[in-house]
């Protein structure tokens, strides 16, 4: 698990807004955050989507476009 936390931080620290922790659960590392402002906008466990807080692929609190398929 810590190879994964620090590749994650690694991957974080370079720039890329949507770098997760896989094949472990990990409270907070599987979600995807607005790269802007930080809200959480989608929850993950394990293969689940547990919520879903974009509107139209974009952040609710401060209108950030989320790239990807939603």
């Amino acid at each position: 698990p810590e190879t994964l936390y620090q590749a994650r931080e690694i991957g974080r620290a370079t720039g890329l807004h949507h770098v997760y922790v896989g094949n472990i659960h990990d409270n907070g590392g599987e979600n995807t955050l607005c790269p802007n402002c930080g809200t959480t906008l989608i929850t993950r466990l394990g293969f689940r989507v547990g919520s879903n807080q974009l509107v139209n692929g974009h952040c609710p609190q401060c209108d950030t476009e989320i790239a990807g398929r939603w």
